[in-house]
C-alpha cells in the first residue's frame, strides 16, 4: 500500500474520530452565555410548536432596537439578519439530525421600535426530548449570539404541540407568564381534544434556602384549587384575572399539559414596593426583614437598609440596581412554577452573578465560578426535577462545604462591595 494512500486514510480516520468524539456532545458545550445579560446583545425570544405530526414551526421574535439597519445601494435602512438552526436528539450526542434556517430582512421606515416575527419550519425529531442549537447572526454588525432551547414532546399533551397567540392579531406569545390585560387564544395540534381541563393553583412557595443549609424536597400536592373545562371550539379568546398557575391538558388522567403563569403585570420586572422586600430575605437577618415587613412605608425602608450598608446615596443606588437587575434576569431565566428569583438557580444568580461556566445535560446544570472572593473556584450542581408543569425545575445540590462561601458573599453586599466586582 502507498505511503499517500496510508496517509489519506488516516486522515479519514482523524477526521471520523472527531466527529464521534464524545468531547463534543452538546453536554460539554459552555453555555454561560445562557445567563449572561452582557452576551444578550440581540435578546432573541424562540418558541417552537408542532403544526402536525411530522412538522414543527420555529418562531423566532426579536426587537428593531436590537438590530443595527445600514443604508443599502437604495437609500433604504435595512436590517441584514440570519437564524440557523441545528436539532440534536439529546445532549448527549454531537450530531445534530436536522436543521433550518430564514433571512430576516426589514426595510426600516421610521424611529418607532416594533418586534420582528418570523418562523422556519423542521420535521419533527422521532425522539421524546431534543435540543435546539440557534445561531443569530446580524451581518451588519457583524456578530451572532448562540442560544439552546430544550424542546420536550413526550405525548400529545406536552407543552410544544399548544401556541399561545394574541386573540386580536393571533401573534405568537413568547412567554409562559402573562398579565391580566392580555386576552390571548390558543392553538393546538390536530388530533388534540379541544375540550381542555383547566387545574388551577393558587399557591405561596417559600425562597430557596441557603447553598449549605440540607432541606427535604417536599413532594408537591396535585390537589389544584379549582378545575373547570374550557371548549375551543365554542369559544378561543381568554384573560386571567387571578395570580397563580394554570395547567391545561386534553387528557386529565396524564399530568403533562400546557402551564400559564399569572404572576403580577409587569413580571418579570420588579416594579411595586411590596416586590422588593421578598429578595431581600438573601442579604437580612431575620430582625432586619421583620422590621422591612412591619413597616408602614416600604420602599423608605428598603432604601433606608441599602443606604446603611452602602454609606451614601450614590453608592446606594448602584447596589439596588445590581441586586434587581439580577432579580429580574432571575425571573426571565429561571421561572418554573414559581418566580424565578425564589427558585435555586435564582438564588445563586443573585447572590453570586452570572455564572462563568454552564454544562446542561438531561439531568443536571453545572455552573462554574472561576474566582469568587478569595475563596478560588466554587462549582454548584442543579439537579433537574421532573415536573409536569415545567422543564425548568432545578434542585441545588446542597452541601455543608458552601457554607464559608456563601458568608464571605453575602458579606461582600453587606459590605457594599458587590458594586466593585460588578464593574
Amino acid at each position: 500500500m502507498s505511503k499517500m494512500r496510508i496517509t489519506f486514510r488516516l486522515v479519514l480516520f482523524f477526521i471520523f474520530f472527531a466527529a464521534c468524539s464524545p468531547l463534543d456532545r452538546v453536554s460539554n458545550r459552555d453555555m454561560a452565555s445562557k445567563y449572561d445579560p452582557t452576551k444578550d446583545v440581540l435578546q432573541p425570544q424562540y418558541i417552537a410548536y408542532n403544526v402536525t405530526d411530522t412538522s414543527t414551526r420555529l418562531f423566532l421574535k426579536v426587537s428593531t432596537d436590537r438590530i443595527l439597519y445600514q443604508q443599502n445601494e437604495h437609500g433604504l435602512l435595512t436590517s441584514n439578519l440570519r437564524l440557523s438552526c441545528r436539532i440534536y436528539e439529546s445532549y448527549e450526542t454531537n450530531r445534530f439530525t436536522d436543521s433550518c434556517s430564514m433571512v430576516v430582512v426589514d426595510v426600516q421606515s421610521d424611529d418607532q421600535v416594533h418586534s420582528l416575527i418570523k418562523h422556519a419550519d423542521f420535521k419533527t425529531p422521532a425522539t421524546k426530548d431534543y435540543v435546539l442549537e440557534l445561531l443569530l447572526t446580524d451581518y451588519n454588525r457583524h456578530y451572532t449570539q448562540k442560544s439552546w432551547l430544550s424542546i420536550s414532546n413526550h405525548s400529545l399533551q406536552s407543552p410544544v404541540n399548544y401556541l399561545l397567540v394574541n386573540a386580536a392579531d393571533s401573534i405568537p406569545i413568547f412567554s409562559p407568564y402573562l398579565s391580566g390585560a392580555t386576552t390571548f387564544s390558543i392553538l393546538c395540534r390536530e388530533r388534540i381534544n379541544k375540550e381542555l381541563f383547566v387545574r388551577y393553583f393558587n399557591r405561596s412557595y417559600p425562597l430557596a434556602k441557603p447553598a449549605f443549609r440540607y432541606t427535604d424536597l417536599q413532594k408537591f400536592n396535585y390537589r389544584s384549587d379549582a378545575t373547570y373545562k374550557i371548549n375551543l371550539n365554542n369559544s378561543n379568546e381568554f384573560s386571567l384575572r387571578e395570580t397563580g398557575m394554570y395547567h391545561l391538558q386534553s387528557d386529565s388522567n396524564m399530568l403533562e399539559g400546557l402551564t400559564i403563569y399569572r404572576f403580577s403585570d409587569d413580571y418579570p420586572r420588579i416594579t411595586q414596593a411590596n416586590e422588593l422586600v421578598g429578595p431581600l430575605r438573601y442579604l437580612t437577618t431575620s430582625r432586619e426583614y421583620n422590621k422591612i415587613l412591619a413597616s408602614n412605608d416600604k420602599k423608605t425602608a428598603i432604601d433606608d437598609f441599602w443606604l446603611d450598608i452602602a454609606g451614601n446615596k450614590t453608592k446606594g443606588r448602584e447596589l439596588i440596581k445590581i441586586f434587581y437587575s439580577r432579580v429580574e434576569a432571575a425571573n426571565r431565566y429561571f421561572t418554573s412554577y414559581h418566580e424565578g428569583w425564589k427558585t435555586d438557580r435564582g438564588l445563586i444568580f443573585i447572590i453570586f452573578g452570572e455564572p462563568d461556566v454552564v454544562y446542561r445535560s438531561a439531568t443536571n446544570e453545572d455552573w462554574s465560578y472561576s474566582g469568587t472572593f478569595e475563596h478560588g473556584p466554587v462549582n454548584f450542581t442543579f439537579e433537574k426535577i421532573k415536573n409536569p408543569f415545567t422543564a425548568e425545575d432545578y434542585n441545588l445540590v446542597r452541601s455543608s462545604s458552601y457554607q464559608e462561601v456563601w458568608f464571605l458573599a453575602v458579606d461582600e453586599w453587606r459590605q457594599g462591595r458587590q458594586m466593585d466586582m460588578d464593574e
